[in-house]
Parts: C-alpha cells; sequence; structure tokens
C-alpha cells in the first residue's frame, strides 16, 4: 500500500497532471486519514472536495467531504456557500445596506422605494439566505459581496 500512496502523491504533485488524475487528492487524503496524519488529509480532502465539486463531480465530492467529516472538520455544500448568488439585484442591495445596519426606513428613501417594499424585499432575501433576522446577515453574506451604506 505505501508504493500505492507514493505513486498517488506523486501524481497529487505533478501540475501537469491530466484530469484523470484529479481524484488523487481524494485518494492521497483518505490514505492520509487512514494513517492517521489528519491535519495532511485535511489539507488534500479540502483540495479534492472544491476541485471535484467545480468540476461537476457531485459523488466524488460527498466522498471527499465524508472523509473530510471523518477528520473532524466539516465541508459546506457549494449552495449553501453561495446562497447570497440567489438574490435579485434589488433584494442584495436592500441586503447589504441592512447588514451594514440601516433600518427600513433609511434605506427607502435611499433606493427611492418605501418602507413597506424594503420590509418586502427584505423578507424574500431572509427566505433565500435561510435566515430570520437582520443579525444573521453579516453572517452570509461575505464582505466582499460589497457595502452599499457609503455609496449614497
Amino acid at each position: 500500500m505505501v508504493g500505492t500512496a507514493a505513486a498517488v502523491a506523486a501524481g497529487v504533485a505533478d501540475p501537469s497532471a491530466s484530469s484523470r488524475s484529479r481524484p488523487a487528492h481524494l485518494l492521497y487524503g483518505e490514505w492520509l486519514r487512514r494513517e492517521r496524519r489528519r491535519g495532511e488529509a485535511r489539507e488534500q480532502l479540502r483540495t479534492a472536495h472544491s476541485m471535484l465539486e467545480a468540476m461537476g463531480m457531485a459523488a466524488f465530492a460527498e466522498r471527499a467531504g465524508r472523509e473530510l467529516r471523518a477528520t473532524g472538520e466539516t465541508a459546506r455544500k457549494r449552495a449553501d456557500a453561495a446562497r447570497h448568488e440567489q438574490l435579485t439585484a434589488p433584494e442584495a442591495q436592500i441586503a447589504r445596506l441592512a447588514r451594514d445596519g440601516l433600518s427600513n426606513p433609511e434605506i427607502g428613501p435611499r433606493l427611492f422605494i418605501s418602507a413597506h417594499t424594503v420590509q418586502y424585499r427584505l423578507r424574500k432575501a431572509f427566505a433565500k439566505l435561510r435566515i430570520n433576522s437582520r443579525s444573521q446577515l453579516d453572517r452570509v453574506l461575505p464582505h466582499e459581496f460589497g457595502s452599499d451604506r457609503d455609496a449614497h
């Protein structure tokens, strides 16, 4: 088994490896975990999880996620990680302003809409983000998602 692991490790280190060897991160990570080298395994399994998910290989990505959980780490599903991408442009803008601390009556005039419309769109955004309070916006909206507070 050691020879197989060394071959897998060599495939991981080779940047010109073909797409067929991309699961090598998964295989090497699994081997490392079974050898009780959890820190090294997590690194390989994180790489495998993100690569396989990006390639659309859901079954292998789920396998990498299971292995990650076995090391004590959690792997977020892509849909959970990018829920904010489901928001419409007005919902996203209102959610950013609410995240930045503005109230509905403060947001309305900035966007030339009523406070009732702000409330409606914020409620729709909360449902899409699977949250139920403004305090949770900071957790689910990444900060690189923009800040509209100083824009007006």
